[in-house]
């Protein structure tokens, strides 16, 4: 728009334009020159701005991929913790349970007097690993 203005006034100015005229127009034009100055250097202000904030959403946005991939390394890491808890306690329970029977059979071969020894070793078992088994029943 001050580009039009100023070319109005450089078409109007003549061979017939009075020395006075002329000075008025001139500083009309120089005063358009430095509005138009003024907003390239407004511009370039906002360029500059718009390019370091973008720059900063870029650093934010790795900030964040960074932080989402360490938390969902941790939960994967404390999901394999837990499993492995769990296949350790179920091969304890299996060594236990494997003991217990081995205990059975050779009760079974022995008297009648160990029976209700054995027997008692089982229920303290089951009662024993009851909250286990509720336990991996909810979390599956």
């Amino acid at each position: 728009m001050k580009n039009k203005q100023i070319d109005t006034i450089a078409r109007s100015i003549n061979k017939n334009t009075s020395a006075s005229s002329l000075s008025m127009k001139q500083r009309q034009v120089q005063g358009y020159e430095k509005d138009i100055q003024s907003f390239r250097s407004k511009v370039a202000d906002y360029q500059k701005k718009v390019a370091s904030k973008s720059a900063e959403l870029g650093k934010k946005k790795q900030e964040l991929l960074k932080a989402q991939q360490k938390e969902q390394k941790k939960i994967q890491d404390e999901q394999l913790n837990f499993q492995r808890k769990l296949q350790e306690d179920i091969a304890i329970q299996k060594s236990q349970l494997e003991t217990l029977i081995g205990i059975n059979y050779s009760a079974q071969n022995n008297s009648g007097d160990n029976e209700e020894i054995i027997t008692n070793k089982q229920y303290d078992f089951l009662f024993l690993m009851l909250p286990k088994i509720k336990m991996i029943s909810l979390e599956t």
